[in-house]
């Protein structure tokens, strides 16, 4: 029983050994399996780095490709600029270089034409002085015959009696003048403006006014090309100056804007005199054809005598418009300025317009001598100077004393020590001792009244 026991017990123990080796055996077996997944595992893991690796490595590599054919693109259109660049540059200095020479050209030629013209006005100025000196000669011979040979003056008449004779007893109508004017003022209306005085002599005519006008322009040296930047008209009744402003811009190829107001208003108006608000309503639709037709701008001054023998005037700007009687300026158009020496002006890109400019509303009376013209008159002949020359003329016909008046303008302006009315302006603002005469377009209307 014992061995029997004992057999069993080693039974027992070779079996429990069997299973511990077993489960050993199978321990062993599944660490293996494990080891044997986790290298592949390892294995795979290294095969999709490797895999990663090589697509990093192919999209870098298609990267550095597509950087490098970037750059030659790139380097491609840098050469290409460059030489478009270098092409344009060869041609700007080449256009350059032909607008030099064409410059240097129009240059020299306008340095001779200077020359020419400098000469020519030279010898016109000689001219003119010597004629202003002979005219002075003439009208002092001949005014000292007339006041020799004038035994009494001539009385006016007016109305439908004006014809008649006059004699001892009474018969026409003369005697006291100052009468006449009053009654002529009762028709026609008092006189407003405190400036206006009418003198004893002269008379208010019921009859249309009879106007002797004349104009006469001179351009600058330096504009006789293409005969100036001043523009005048006359007709009918009505008369008006326009001044091209010399720094406005200019456009090549298009006509001044002087000049296309000046063919605008003479071709819409008559023969009739005209009022401000018609002289308003034509020069503004002037103004809007010259905006887009023309180029540079203009002052403008336009005046109408009207058919009950009124002067009215519409100025913008510094030209003007006076009337003289009796060997004085009665009534004076206003000039309108921004500031000095910039006077209110037309242009297409202005907001100044003729409903802006300041009006003029004068009765005329016979013996009355309207004198119109641009600054380039004004800024070198005095009123009284202008007074002066009209008494001593008064015999002259208007075109002739606009001439006259133009050429002695014209001979001021080359005087450099000439005391002026624009050398007085100058002194008024900030430059004391100024003298001189000013070169400009010179424009003159003369309208005498009869």
């Amino acid at each position: 029983k014992r061995k029997e026991k004992e057999q069993q017990e080693r039974l027992k123990l070779q079996e429990e050994a069997r299973i511990q080796e077993e489960l050993a055996e199978k321990q062993r077996l599944k660490e293996m399996e494990e080891i044997r997944l986790q290298k592949e595992q390892e294995e795979k893991q290294k095969l999709l780095e490797e895999a990663r690796i090589q697509e990093a490595l192919a999209e870098k590599q298609k990267l550095e490709e597509m950087e490098e054919k970037r750059k030659e693109k790139e380097q491609e259109e840098k050469l290409k600029l460059q030489e478009e660049a270098r092409i344009q540059e060869v041609a700007e200095k080449q256009r350059l270089q032909e607008i030099e020479e064409r410059r240097l050209q129009k240059k020299q030629q306008a340095k001779q034409q200077l020359l020419e013209e400098a000469r020519r006005f030279s010898i016109k100025a000689e001219q003119t002085a010597r004629s202003l000196l002979t005219y002075r000669l003439e009208l002092d011979t001949r005014i000292k015959e007339r006041n020799l040979k004038s035994e009494s003056s001539v009385p006016f008449f007016v109305g439908e009696n004006q014809d008649k004779d006059i004699t001892s007893t009474g018969e026409g109508i003369v005697a006291d003048e100052k009468v006449i004017v009053d009654e002529a003022l009762e028709q026609n209306g008092a006189i407003s403006d405190p400036e206006i005085n009418i003198d004893d002599g002269a008379v208010v005519a019921e009859s249309p006014v009879q106007l002797d006008m004349g104009s006469f322009v001179i351009p600058h040296p330096d504009k006789v090309s293409f005969g100036g930047e001043d523009a005048v008209f006359v007709k009918g009744s009505t008369f008006g100056v326009f001044d091209g402003v010399t720094g406005a811009e200019k456009l090549e190829g298009m006509p001044l804007y002087s000049k296309t107001m000046k063919a605008e208003m003479e071709s819409r108006i008559g023969e009739k005199g005209l009022t401000i608000d018609e002289i308003t309503d034509i020069m503004t639709t002037a103004a809007e054809i010259a905006d887009s037709d023309a180029t540079g701008a203009t002052t403008a001054i336009v005046a109408s005598i009207t058919d009950d023998g009124y002067l009215q005037a519409l100025n913008l700007g510094d030209s003007m418009c006076c009337v003289i009687r009796d060997n004085e300026v009665v009534a004076r158009s206003e000039n309108i300025v921004h500031f000095f020496n910039c006077p209110y002006q037309l242009c297409e890109y202005g907001e100044d317009r003729p409903v802006h400019g300041t009006k003029m509303d004068v009765p005329i009376l016979r013996g009355d001598v309207i004198i119109m013209g641009s600054d380039g008159l004004f800024d070198n002949i005095s009123e009284k100077k202008i007074c002066k020359e009209i008494h001593d003329l008064k015999h002259e016909t208007s075109e002739f004393i606009s001439e006259y008046l133009a050429y002695m303008a014209q001979e001021i302006s080359f005087d450099e020590e000439a005391v002026t009315p624009n050398a007085l302006e100058w002194r008024k603002n900030g430059i004391p001792n100024c003298v001189g005469g000013k070169l400009d377009d010179i424009s003159c209307i003369v309208i005498q009244c009869s």
